[in-house]
């Protein structure tokens, strides 16, 4: 039903939420430099 779709919903957000933060530390982790490759291999580890 809607309250199914409204948890999923949530649940996605907060997984994006999630993932934008550990970017966000990884770009300070590295500097601001994001190597292609390594870009690559995290979004396929995710």
């Amino acid at each position: 039903g809607d309250k199914d779709r409204a948890a999923a919903m949530i649940q996605a957000i907060e997984k994006m939420l999630k993932t934008r933060r550990i970017m966000r530390s990884l770009k300070k982790f590295v500097g601001g430099r994001l190597y292609e490759g390594d870009f690559h291999m995290l979004q396929r580890t995710i």
